[in-house]
């Protein structure tokens, strides 16, 4: 489906909110629109599915008006060892109903949505475990937000043999981000006004 826009139409904002990613436009006039591109609420489900978080993927799927049979589609073989997990999570007869009364024999990711390349299930307690785990060493977190300010207003330990523990590309971006406040010897948000 596409959404025609009037000629000057500019993005105020995105929110990339998991169950309802939306984007805010400011029309020539003045005007607000805030509309659901299906491409980011196709990836909200995505990433809710393969946590298995499968009732707010089912409540995403049914605002937006997607096709309910992806749920099943998206992975066949672990939405059946976990249908158990899914019933509960619904709790809804009308739910359920609905749900059922969507599912066909097509792969909706072939025919109707043939760009949706699911993710691969991600088992949350496993990975809750391990940040668990992580915090509990006094290790930072890796990635954009990581890191404990110290007390001279810089991010991280700085060792690095901390950053290489961290491994992959994530690592990489740290030890950079490292070495840039170490040659400043302060924190890059300190120089903000007001």
């Amino acid at each position: 489906m596409v959404r025609y826009m009037e000629r000057g139409a500019s993005i105020v904002a995105v929110v990339p909110a998991i169950d309802r990613p939306r984007v805010i436009v400011q029309m020539p006039r003045g005007n607000l629109e805030t509309v659901y591109p299906r491409a980011l609420t196709l990836y909200s489900i995505n990433h809710s599915l393969s946590r298995r978080d499968y009732a707010r993927a089912f409540l995403t799927a049914r605002a937006d008006r997607i096709d309910l049979n992806l749920l099943y589609d998206h992975n066949p073989t672990d939405f059946l060892s976990h249908v158990d997990e899914f019933v509960s999570q619904l709790a809804s007869e009308d739910y359920l109903n609905l749900f059922l009364s969507d599912l066909n024999n097509t792969d909706t990711t072939k025919t109707k949505y043939p760009r949706y390349t699911p993710l691969p299930p991600i088992d949350v307690a496993a990975a809750n475990a391990s940040s668990n785990a992580l915090a509990a060493t006094g290790a930072a977190p890796s990635g954009p937000r990581g890191g404990a300010r110290s007390d001279d207003g810089s991010i991280g330990s700085g060792a690095a043999g901390d950053v290489k523990a961290v491994g992959g590309r994530d690592a990489q971006q740290h030890a950079v981000l490292a070495a840039k406040l170490k040659e400043t010897e302060r924190h890059p948000l300190d120089d903000r006004t007001g």
